[in-house]
């Protein structure tokens, strides 16, 4: 008996059609195909990943914040090898003012030569006098305090610097002498400071760029 073409169809649509195995013809293995949609992973996220399993990119992000903060901690570092630049230059620059400056001086105030010599040498006899304890001040309170009291005080002389030359010699010595005095100690604070911040390969850096500042305010 043959079998009605809608019994064919009924069975061709039960019966999944069948491939034969890797064993080859005669292996007797059979392999059975159907399509199917993709199982998702047994206990999912809502990110299509297993729950409890870390994010890809995990590992990446933690690698990419540890170089910015590496790269944030170097140009802070930086930073503040140039601001110190800037403040040698600035006390060479007072440091050395006077050189030229008492030449104008004494040809309107009609200074002599040993006026002229008390006047140049007033800065470096309060200068001499700050150097260790400012090594001390330091340590103690930290570079940042030293330098920016040095600066205060550099710019607060150099303000009052006319008032003191038309009072008189005396008044003019007293002032050189104290801001040599004040800015005694921004040099070792400047040391200090320049070792907090420049490590390893930073360290030849800053100690060029020092130099460079010095004698970029001996020539300013």
């Amino acid at each position: 008996l043959r079998p009605s073409a809608h019994h064919r169809c009924r069975v061709a649509h039960r019966r999944p059609p069948v491939t034969r195995g890797p064993g080859g013809p005669g292996a007797g293995a059979m392999a059975t195909t159907r399509t199917a949609s993709p199982t998702p992973l047994v206990g999912a996220g809502s990110d299509g990943g297993p729950t409890g399993a870390a994010p890809a990119t995990s590992a990446s992000d933690g690698s990419e914040n540890g170089a910015a903060d590496l790269t944030t901690e170097e140009a802070a570092a930086i930073m503040q090898i140039r601001l110190l630049a800037g403040a040698r230059a600035m006390f060479q620059m007072t440091r050395i003012c006077m050189g030229p400056l008492v030449v104008a001086m004494a040809a309107d105030h009609g200074y002599s030569a040993e006026q002229k010599g008390l006047i140049l040498s007033a800065f470096a006899g309060g200068y001499a006098l700050t150097q260790i304890v400012g090594g001390l001040a330091a340590d103690m309170l930290g570079g940042a305090p030293v330098i920016f009291f040095g600066l205060l005080s550099s710019a607060t002389s150099l303000i009052f610097l006319p008032l003191a030359a038309d009072a008189g010699v005396p008044q003019l010595w007293w002032l050189l002498w104290v801001m040599g005095f004040t800015q005694g100690p921004t040099y070792p604070a400047q040391l200090v400071t320049t070792a907090k911040w420049a490590t390893g390969s930073l360290r030849s850096y800053a100690s060029a760029l020092g130099a460079a500042g010095s004698t970029a305010g001996s020539l300013f």
